[in-house]
């Protein structure tokens, strides 16, 4: 599944679509991230997010969302407003935006402090960033641009 967390810039929207498009067995249907029937993952389905990112927040921690605007979201925000984790989640949640695996405050990445969040409800979860300034396509979880986040303890 493909999340695009973005609220003003259509090239986010473009890489969603044209991946689940292009090879819909890796990474499923697309949503946008505000859209109401966004359907539960399965047990072991990677979650794709793609967004602009690796600004700083109002409380300096690394956070993703849009480019012109003001809508962004912390390691904490994504968490409370993506309620789409079974019980026993085992997938790999990849992070396709800038620096998103490069480290924030705290010494953490926006993935690192994700996975630090949600990672005791979901011990089998890997997350997954990137350390460049990605434009598209969405790569697929083998390709080597993607850095795993360390557990962040």
């Amino acid at each position: 599944m493909i999340i695009a967390a973005c609220t003003d810039d259509p090239m986010v929207e473009d890489i969603a679509r044209d991946a689940a498009k292009g090879n819909h067995h890796v990474f499923g249907e697309w949503y946008k991230v505000f859209d109401k029937d966004i359907p539960d993952l399965r047990p072991t389905e990677d979650l794709f997010i793609v967004a602009h990112g690796a600004a700083f927040g109002d409380e300096g921690q690394p956070v993703i969302g849009s480019k012109g605007d003001d809508f962004y979201l912390t390691a904490r925000d994504l968490n409370k407003n993506l309620t789409i984790f079974p019980e026993g989640y085992s997938g790999g949640v990849y992070v396709y935006a800038c620096l998103s695996a490069a480290p924030g405050a705290g010494g953490l990445s926006f993935v690192e402090s994700y996975k630090k969040l949600i990672g005791p409800s979901f011990p089998k979860m890997t997350a997954w960033g990137q350390t460049g300034k990605p434009k598209g396509p969405l790569p697929p979880p083998t390709d080597r641009s993607w850095v795993e986040a360390r557990d962040g303890k």
